[in-house]
């Protein structure tokens, strides 16, 4: 584990959940491995220093409560294994949802990504006809905040733009979630805005 940029994760993390209002959990195996509990360490460190309010817990406690998460929103602090473990419990308990996740990296890239989003069965569940949990809807949520972070002159619109794919999902019976039917609601109600 490379743990010379963990005090600007918890930097960015501070950040993030202080623009978007959002709980923070800081998350890792602490009680068992020597890497985890330097990573809890170094990141508590910055946010007790920065007066930042924060949960602790265990890596495998926080991602289990990860589906009874309904308040708002929240951002988990934790190594990429967990998070990675985190984002697929995610996808089961919430797939076909309008959500995401939002991956901030150590180099200030950041990733919008559909949760579960590299998760092999999803191609071979759309093949065989069942309910794909990538709608349309999700996609237009993650590449609108994508591109609002690479142009912030933009990103009033480009936030615009997102909500109205998570509004037109959430308004959208299940079955009609994942149609071209839908890319085309999105489509036409994006143009009217500029």
């Amino acid at each position: 584990m490379d743990v010379s940029s963990l005090t600007e994760l918890a930097e960015i993390a501070i950040k993030a959940s202080n623009d978007m209002g959002l709980r923070l959990i800081v998350a890792s195996k602490h009680t068992i491995a020597e890497m985890e509990a330097i990573f809890m360490s170094r990141i508590c460190d910055v946010l007790d220093k920065a007066s930042v309010a924060y949960e602790v817990g265990l890596s495998d406690d926080v991602i289990a409560q990860f589906p009874h998460l309904h308040d708002g929103g929240f951002i988990a602090v934790m190594t990429n294994e967990a998070g990675d473990t985190g984002t697929d419990v995610i996808n089961e308990w919430h797939g076909g949802h309008s959500m995401n996740s939002i991956v901030y990296c150590r180099n200030g890239v950041v990733y919008e990504e559909m949760p579960g989003g590299t998760d092999p069965r999803q191609f071979a569940l759309y093949k065989a006809g069942q309910p794909n949990y990538h709608t349309p809807a999700i996609y237009v949520q993650a590449f609108a905040r994508m591109f609002a972070h690479v142009n912030p002159q933009e990103r009033k619109y480009l936030e615009r733009v997102s909500q109205i794919a998570v509004i037109l999902h959430d308004d959208t019976p299940e079955n009609l979630r994942e149609t071209f039917e839908m890319i085309k609601m999105i489509k036409k109600e994006v143009l009217q805005l500029k």
